[in-house]
């Protein structure tokens, strides 16, 4: 776990708020809210040491969303993404 995960979650907590900020995707226009919890959820899994599947379902979209370029991040933020959902990744891959 890097030093800086709970860090970085929470960055993704005060930046998605409550309620929660939205985008809307480039592909057919929906607008998508970002999931608080994620972040958190994800960590727990990773301390567990077992993914769950409505974790990896939930990063489905913002991820792609980032990727696309139809959701932009703050520096910090967007490290709190792509940090810890290389680190679900890597639990989700054993």
């Amino acid at each position: 776990m890097p030093p800086n995960a709970e860090r970085l979650v929470q960055a993704w907590i005060d930046h998605v708020g409550d309620p929660p900020r939205s985008y809307r995707d480039s592909v057919v226009g929906l607008r998508h809210e970002l999931d608080r919890d994620l972040l958190t959820d994800a960590l727990d899994c990773v301390r567990a040491g077992r993914p769950r599947a409505d974790v990896t379902e939930r990063f489905r979209e913002p991820v792609c969303a980032l990727t696309d370029g139809d959701l932009v991040l703050p520096p910090e933020v967007e490290e709190a993404l792509v940090t810890v959902h290389a680190l679900y990744r890597e639990l989700d891959a054993r």
